[in-house]
């Protein structure tokens, strides 16, 4: 299949068109697909490009060089960046008519390391994708184990420095720690419900967190405020001490009781005013 489908028009469907004209009969190709809410169906006009190119295993340095040049004889790119986060290259890039999102470029060989969930074919010049299913959940126990471990950790370290933003009267500062230590328990909140998908922490909660587990967590989105900081501050921590320890069963792990014990006796936690 190399078709784009009719639902995707406008901006969009021009640039995978120009793309697909490029790459066709490029025998470094492999592979071109679509994943994200074009893939499964659910895209809407905000909806972003998540684009996977994949390369013939011998081709890939080769069409790695050209990857810049690839995307800017697409049209007029405002942003372009990259990064190896996930253990491939990922390009995300802005373009001057809107059309945004991001392409991963791998070899054939790491196929299966790329993509989780529904895809859509566009190119498929070496047959990679003929029947392939894509698990929809990349995250394996020892990286589960990983992020958590380190959620129990460097919610204390955020915490320690909101407890001394607040007491220094530096509120920016404050909400900034604040913010760490609710992304920190969302993401054991996020993985207690869906343990092999990677955390987002405050990223797509509206869709991967029930609104039971939602309203847990509205009370400590505050303004600029001392004492409102103060009582957020607790609530999550409260929270921490639910999710944290239900997550590190879950991940067969040491909860940090010995550090949940020395942060928890901090005096500068103590409720103010009589709170």
């Amino acid at each position: 299949m190399d078709d784009i489908p009719i639902r995707i028009a406008g901006g969009d469907r021009t640039f995978l068109e120009g793309l697909l004209a490029r790459v066709r009969f490029d025998d470094r190709v492999a592979a071109l697909f679509l994943g994200g809410s074009h893939a499964a169906g659910t895209a809407d006009k905000y909806s972003d490009l998540d684009l996977y190119l994949i390369a013939a295993d011998a081709a890939y340095e080769s069409l790695r060089s050209e990857r810049e040049g690839l995307l800017r004889s697409l049209g007029e790119i405002v942003f372009l960046e990259e990064h190896s986060d996930f253990g491939f290259l990922l390009l995300l890039f802005i373009y001057a008519d809107g059309v945004h999102g991001e392409m991963a470029l791998a070899p054939a060989r790491d196929l299966h390391e790329v993509h989780g969930g529904p895809h859509l074919v566009l190119l498929d010049n070496e047959g990679l994708l003929t029947g392939r299913d894509f698990e929809a959940s990349r995250l394996d126990r020892a990286d589960r184990a990983d992020i958590v471990g380190r959620a129990l950790k460097w919610f204390w370290y955020d915490r320690v420095l909101l407890d001394v933003a607040l007491a220094r009267a530096n509120p920016w500062t404050a909400h900034h720690h604040l913010e760490r230590c609710r992304e920190r328990c969302l993401d054991l909140a996020w993985l207690r419900a869906h343990p092999r998908v990677w955390p987002g922490g405050h990223e797509k909660a509206e869709r991967m967190l029930d609104a039971a587990t939602r309203a847990l967590f509205e009370p400590t989105v505050v303004p600029l405020d001392a004492d409102q900081m103060h009582r957020a501050a607790r609530r999550l921590t409260d929270l921490y001490l639910r999710l944290g320890p239900e997550a590190a069963r879950m991940c067969d792990i040491s909860f940090p009781d010995r550090l949940v014990e020395t942060m928890m006796g901090r005096s500068i936690d103590r409720p103010r005013n009589g709170q």
